[in-house]
């Protein structure tokens, strides 16, 4: 052989190549279709390199992280595995040359409509777009409310003024020890007391009795030296011994702050009138006034 002679191989393309049926170990072609020089290690066709049989760089694989899941697979052979991604529910995959976008379509998740159940006021308003609105709670005179991180408590203050005035009354001989059994156009009871405002149920109770079937009783009462009622009540006498318990009663409105009340007990006709005990409650009135 001279010095400027050459070895030629076989020349093949990969398609040739792959074509060939159990080939020798050892074998060596030079692969016309990546350029290379290829021997065959007994169980596939590897590059040879410049100077033939030079195993390259070595390489591994591995998914970084601690959790998730990986893309990579696994190492085959000298193959690579890489899992495939695959768009599930309300995902888009879209391949590029050199990217894939992922795409998270918007769900519309799950419908809800609101409503107040049972009747009565309702605490929910009214659902705008997706914003459900409800009402607030605006407490009145007489009612604290407390917020708790979980819990709002409603507490209703129980304001009560109670004035009264009762005549000791000598059961033997049923005579009077005090004047106030003779009411002779009088002011029998007068107070004042500290009132939070809002609405209010005046009580008026008496006991008496008239001893002439033409006498009467007559009650005035007034709260700020204004009468409560349009007309003076009057208790008619039945009969000559005619005793009785009468109760009237009637709503107001007051303003906070300080007010008086005052309860006249007047008497007419023939006969005498006689007043045994009298009161005066007055107590906040949630409800409406009508």
């Amino acid at each position: 052989m001279e010095v400027n002679d050459t070895l030629i191989l076989l020349s093949l393309t990969q398609a040739e190549i792959n074509a060939i049926t159990s080939p020798d170990a050892g074998s060596i072609v030079y692969n016309t279709t990546t350029n290379e020089v290829q021997g065959y290690n007994g169980s596939s066709w590897i590059s040879l390199g410049s100077g033939g049989g030079g195993g390259g760089e070595v390489n591994t694989a591995s998914n970084l992280g601690v959790t998730g899941e990986g893309v990579f697979a696994q190492k085959n052979g000298v193959d690579l595995e890489f899992k495939k991604l695959i768009g599930g529910s309300n995902v888009t995959l879209t391949p590029a040359v050199d990217n894939i976008t992922i795409d998270v379509a918007g769900g519309s998740g799950e419908i809800n409509t609101a409503s107040n159940v049972g009747v009565g006021n309702g605490i929910f308003k009214q659902k705008t777009g997706v914003d459900l609105e409800f009402k607030s709670i605006d407490v009145g005179s007489g009612i604290t409310a407390t917020v708790f991180p979980d819990s709002l408590r409603l507490d209703l203050s129980n304001e009560n003024k109670f004035f009264g005035r009762v005549e000791t009354i000598d059961n033997t001989t049923n005579s009077n020890i005090e004047y106030f059994t003779e009411p002779q156009n009088s002011t029998e009871i007068s107070t004042t007391a500290t009132y939070t405002g809002g609405n209010y149920l005046v009580k008026i109770s008496f006991i008496g009795r008239n001893t002439s079937q033409n006498g009467r009783l007559i009650v005035i009462p007034q709260v700020d030296s204004t009468d409560i009622f349009s007309q003076p009540y009057r208790r008619e006498a039945k009969d000559n011994q005619d005793i009785f318990y009468e109760t009237i009663q009637k709503i107001i409105s007051l303003t906070a702050g300080v007010h008086s009340f005052q309860l006249q007990i007047n008497r007419s006709g023939g006969g005498t009138s006689r007043v045994f005990e009298a009161n005066i409650n007055v107590e906040k009135y949630l409800g409406s006034v009508t």
